[in-house]
This record gives structure tokens, C-alpha cells and sequence, in this order.
């Protein structure tokens, strides 16, 4: 279209260790640079940067087509690429890999920095909201521009367009961590006994009941199926469970890079 652009991509960090990463997968965040890109000519850096002077998304000509029927701004730039016989997957698939791996470079740094802040949870006193902001070359390929660690969240000073995208993005990240609730609007940690109960009871997160029922397995935790049995478990991990099991409830818009989805490991 010729105009540079970025991408950029909203990532939530629910848990370090053990490490659980989502993304705001519903919706792009996409920025065209001011002035159509000149690859001779580098003097006016808003034909390759794109700066607070910016073509947002909605507003950029090749887009608002799309946008005048309601669709995002990840369906507009999906539509284009698909008009122009290109497979998305290419770039849905990078961000998932991208995220993935970048994270898992500095997962025990992470670790190791919540341990030394000894918070009141412990390794559950953490959260984060991170933007990740990316480039995409004339093949496809997608390149990382930088990680902003505090991204600007402030919608008054923003579009009507933009502040909804903010705003759900905000929602969806909320719910996701349990700042939301259905009961009485209190953190994951602060529930009571029954409502834990009632938002993820035991039997939700149980497995192999068929094996655990029957002898040694209801007499010992020795056996090899024991260590997904939920008598078996520490308190730590029946704790990570819980919350990993909550997330997944509560996540929304919001998809999980890390750990993997489930895959079916059936041998045919």
C-alpha cells in the first residue's frame, strides 16, 4: 500500500512459574507512518517511523473499507492479505512463535526477580500487561521492534475507534487475571472457600477417576498416574490448577501462547 506500518500485539504474563502467557488475539493494534515509504530517501524519518504523528488503522484508505462495515482492524488487514492470495496463518503463526520464544529467553530472570520482591503471594504476586510492537517485511516476515513494558493505556485523548479497542483490551486482561468477578468483585486470592468452590470445585480439575478409584492407586500416591491425581498433588500445584483453570474460564478474547493449546497425542 505504500505506507510502512507497525504491529502491535497486547500480552498478558498471568504466572511466571509456572509460566502462563495470553494474547489479545480478537483485534490488531496498526499504525501507518505519515508519508508513503521511499526506499532512496531517508530524510523524512515519517516515511519509516511511525511516531505519535500516525494514519491509525481505521483511517488509512486500503482499511476503511472494512471499518465502514464494522469489521477490525486484524479482519481488514486479513481481508487485504487474502485479496492478494497470501495465507494469514503466515502472520498469526509468527506471533504465536514470536511470543513464545522471546518470553521463554527471560522466564528466569523473571522468576528470579519476583523471588527477591518476597510479595505477600509469593511467585503469585505477579501480573503483566506488555506491548509488543512488530514489523512485517515485503515477504511476510515478521521482525520485533521493541517491548513496551507500560504501555499507554489512557483512552480520553484517544478516537472513539481507538478507545474502544483500548478499553477492551483492558476488559478482557481484567477478567482474565480475576480483578473481575461474578463474586463480589474481589481478586482470585481473596476468594472464600465456597466461592472458590463455586468458580473451579475439584471435580473441574480431577482426572483419571477410573484409576484412582481402584487398588494400589487408592492406597498409595507411588504409581505413575498419581502425579495428575488430585489427592497426590501439593497444595502448591493444586493452587496453580485452580488458577490456570480460571483463567482459562475467564480469557476471553484473550489467547494462550504458553503453555501449547492441547493437542490430541492419540496414536492412530
Amino acid at each position: 500500500a505504500g505506507h510502512k506500518f507497525d504491529l502491535n500485539i497486547y500480552v498478558a504474563i498471568t504466572s511466571m512459574n509456572p509460566l502462563r502467557v495470553y494474547y489479545y488475539s480478537k483485534n490488531f493494534d496498526i499504525r501507518f507512518c505519515k508519508v508513503p515509504y521511499d526506499p532512496v530517501n531517508f530524510k523524512d524519518p515519517k516515511s519509516f517511523v511511525c511516531s505519535e504523528d500516525f494514519i491509525p488503522d481505521f483511517e488509512f484508505p486500503e482499511f476503511n473499507k472494512y471499518f465502514d462495515k464494522f469489521y477490525t482492524a486484524k479482519d481488514a488487514f486479513t481481508s487485504y492479505l487474502v485479496e492478494r492470495k497470501h495465507n494469514p496463518s503466515l502472520i498469526t503463526d509468527q506471533i504465536d512463535d514470536s511470543l513464545q520464544f522471546i518470553i521463554l529467553q527471560k522466564e528466569q530472570k523473571f522468576i528470579d526477580l519476583i523471588a527477591a520482591l518476597k510479595g505477600k503471594y509469593g511467585k503469585n504476586h505477579f501480573f503483566e500487561l506488555l506491548r509488543f510492537d512488530f514489523i512485517i517485511d515485503a515477504s511476510l516476515q515478521l521482525h520485533l521492534l521493541k517491548v513496551n513494558m507500560s504501555p499507554d493505556m489512557q483512552t480520553d485523548k484517544r478516537s472513539v475507534t481507538s478507545k474502544n479497542f483500548l478499553e477492551n483490551v483492558l476488559y478482557n486482561h481484567l477478567n482474565l487475571i480475576g480483578v473481575g468477578s461474578y463474586i463480589e468483585k474481589e481478586h482470585i486470592h481473596d476468594f472464600k472457600d465456597d466461592e472458590e468452590n463455586l468458580n473451579c470445585d475439584v471435580s473441574s480439575l480431577s482426572v483419571k477417576p477410573e484409576v484412582c478409584a481402584q487398588i494400589p492407586c487408592s492406597e498409595s500416591c507411588k504409581g505413575v498416574f498419581c502425579e495428575l491425581c488430585w489427592d497426590c498433588l501439593s497444595k502448591d500445584i493444586q493452587h496453580d490448577l485452580k488458577i490456570a483453570y480460571l483463567e482459562q474460564m475467564n480469557k476471553g478474547d484473550m489467547k494462550r501462547v504458553v503453555p501449547l493449546p492441547n493437542v490430541s497425542l492419540k496414536v492412530s
